[in-house]
């Protein structure tokens, strides 16, 4: 890589030069050195002029300047020429090379003066562009976050739910959809005003989130509205165990209604499986919804769609309310 560089240098010049080691053996040349006099990699320099004693002091005097050090000197083939040395600096001062051209011009110094001046401004231009990157990726990924996030609740909402859903498809992954309603959310709402339903509101997210497993996702669809995407669950015992848990916790809070009067927090709760209710989101949700609605209706906790156990509310499940929109 260095000698690929110093050639790329050399090539500024448009005259013969090359770069010499300590040991006076040729490192890199370029084309006019080649082509003019056949000078190239691995040469050595002394072999190639008249090796007398002047010459070679004033060769070596390069390595402890960098100013240019202008002499005479003459080739074996009889060539005279006036050559000018001087010690590389700047990226390659800790490598003991000089540069010889072998006419007088200040050209080839400062083609290297740029190159090595480009090559700091590309590698720190470069760790720019990566610090930038770094940085709208994490934008990008806050921005994310919050567009698929509940503000009130911290959970997802309907779009976070719906990625989620599209992934698991995608992979055809085993899961279950609880669609939860919170119930009388609207008396607490016209007896003590918005305050008091946003805090039942947040009550209820709690025990969704504490009843769930950590693989399983909560989301805040809308209003009183709630879903749970619990992810690799074959059992309906399972599925009932968490609904009945969500319940209980729920149950252990209360509102006190004007006149003294106590309603505890409940929810009505429905839940379709995939690929057992549908193929598409649209089919599971609208089996979790009727399932949710039925449940609502028959004053029962959870209603599994498909379940034996709920064959005698069947004809509930299939009149619940022809046209009522379903999903979010």
């Amino acid at each position: 890589m260095e000698r690929r560089l110093i050639e790329t240098m050399l090539s500024f010049s448009s005259e013969p030069c090359v770069v010499l080691n300590r040991g006076l053996h040729v490192v890199a040349g370029n084309d006019l050195a080649r082509s003019s006099f056949a000078l190239q990699a691995g040469d050595t320099f002394l072999d190639w002029v008249l090796n007398a004693p002047l010459e070679k002091h004033k060769l070596t005097a390069c390595f402890g300047s960098t100013a240019q050090i202008r002499f005479a000197m003459q080739t074996e083939a009889g060539q005279g020429l006036t050559a000018c040395g001087w010690r590389l600096g700047g990226a390659f001062q800790s490598h003991d090379l000089i540069a010889v051209k072998l006419v007088e011009t200040l050209r080839i110094k400062t083609g290297f003066a740029n190159m090595t001046t480009a090559h700091r401004s590309n590698l720190q231009r470069a760790k720019r562009l990566h610090l930038q990157k770094i940085r709208l990726e994490q934008e990008n990924q806050v921005l994310a976050t919050q567009v698929e996030t509940d503000p009130m609740t911290g959970l997802l909402n309907a779009r976070g739910l719906h990625r989620m859903m599209e992934d698991a498809i995608a992979q055809r992954k085993v899961f279950a959809l609880f669609y939860i309603d919170m119930n009388g959310l609207k008396v607490i709402n016209d007896a003590l005003g918005h305050e008091a339903g946003d805090q039942a509101i947040q009550t209820l997210a709690r025990a969704i989130k504490e009843n769930s497993r950590d693989r399983d996702v909560a989301a805040r669809i809308g209003g009183d509205e709630f879903a749970l995407l619990a992810l690799h669950v074959h059992s309906t015992n399972v599925l009932r165990d968490i609904g009945e848990a969500i319940a209980t916790t729920l149950a252990q809070h209360s509102v006190i209604l004007p006149g003294e009067r106590v309603q505890q927090l409940s929810a009505a709760m429905g839940i379709a499986r995939y690929p057992d209710n549908g193929d598409t989101i649209q089919d599971i949700e609208k089996a979790a919804d009727r399932a949710m609605y039925a449940s609502k209706r028959m004053a029962l906790t959870t209603v599994i769609a498909g379940d034996p156990r709920n064959r005698s509310i069947a004809d509930a499940l299939q009149s619940s309310i022809v046209g009522r929109p379903c999903g979010p």
